[in-house]
């Protein structure tokens, strides 16, 4: 999963998104109050059968929203997010 996050993670930038990665572990509740304390607007969550199937989980951090999102729609849905902010 490792190496399909840093792919996504440079595809992103490539889109000029801010990215960073958490790779310390943890649980998903301590790994998503890290993010939520970073100031992420989003978090995505990719495992082994997200990969599977070619989604990923997309957490709105501010709406408390989750859903999966086919990985080649990532960008736009990122998009239709940081312009819900503006």
């Amino acid at each position: 999963a490792r190496t399909h996050l840093l792919k996504l993670a440079q595809t992103l930038r490539n889109e000029e998104f801010l990215v960073d990665g958490d790779f310390r572990g943890g649980s998903m509740k301590s790994q998503m109050r890290r993010a939520n304390k970073s100031g992420a607007r989003c978090a995505i969550v990719i495992g082994q059968s997200e990969i599977e199937k070619g989604v990923v989980q997309l957490k709105d951090l501010r709406q408390s929203e989750q859903r999966e999102v086919a990985i080649a729609d990532l960008p736009a849905a990122l998009h239709e997010i940081r312009f819900e902010q503006a």
